[in-house]
């Protein structure tokens, strides 16, 4: 076979791989092994691990997927005759229901916080983009950072994980969050404290 020929293999192994593992965890009952996945995916088990030599590194490629071809799209895509305050909601919300339906891999062990850069760092420009616009239109209050709006959809990702598989109560707390956000008599905010990924390593719920 050509190195071409391996390549394409590879490339689609990968994405066997990839595929299998979003199904295997999507039926939320418990962690499934890597025999089973590789198994789901028509593949050996030598050539998951010579893919993904930890389990971490298999769910990290999931959500990267998930994040390149699902959630960028509609991130990018601002609803049409949406305030810029409007465009931000739809951003938490779009966010927040692709991770709720991911939930079985969001609880992974050991995964967290890396599963979280990959979103987070994904998307966080176009956030502060948004931020800065409804602060512009006086729709937001002129002290968030864009820092707080990473911590706060920790706090609402935190939601989704302590709450049971189908559940959409993370809502609530989006709406509860984001009418802080506009409040017309805001309080002032103290300094801004820890860091995003302090507060995931310090925390006894998301810090695994």
């Amino acid at each position: 076979m050509s190195h071409t020929g391996v390549r394409r293999d590879a490339r689609e192994n990968r994405a066997k791989l990839v595929s299998a593992a979003r199904q295997a965890y999507s039926f939320d009952a418990g962690e499934p092994s890597l025999d089973e996945i590789a198994a789901q995916a028509g593949v050996g088990i030598a050539t998951l691990h010579r893919h993904f030599p930890k389990r971490e590194d298999l769910v990290t490629a999931v959500f990267q997927h998930i994040v390149d071809d699902e959630l960028a799209p509609l991130v990018d895509d601002e609803p049409a005759g949406s305030t810029s305050l409007e465009a931000l909601y739809a951003v938490f919300a779009r966010i927040l229901s692709i991770i709720a339906s991911e939930r079985g891999l969001l609880t992974t062990a050991g995964v967290f916080e890396t599963v979280t850069d990959t979103i987070i760092g994904s998307f966080r420009p176009r956030l502060g983009t948004l931020l800065a616009q409804a602060q512009q239109d006086g729709l937001v209050r002129a002290d968030l950072v864009e820092d707080d709006l990473v911590s706060l959809i920790l706090m609402l990702i935190s939601t989704i994980v302590g709450t049971p598989a189908g559940s959409d109560g993370w809502r609530r707390y989006l709406t509860l969050t984001l009418d802080a956000f506009s409040t017309p008599t805001p309080s002032p905010l103290p300094a801004v404290g820890a860091s995003s990924r302090d507060l995931i390593r310090t925390s006894p719920l998301l810090g695994r």
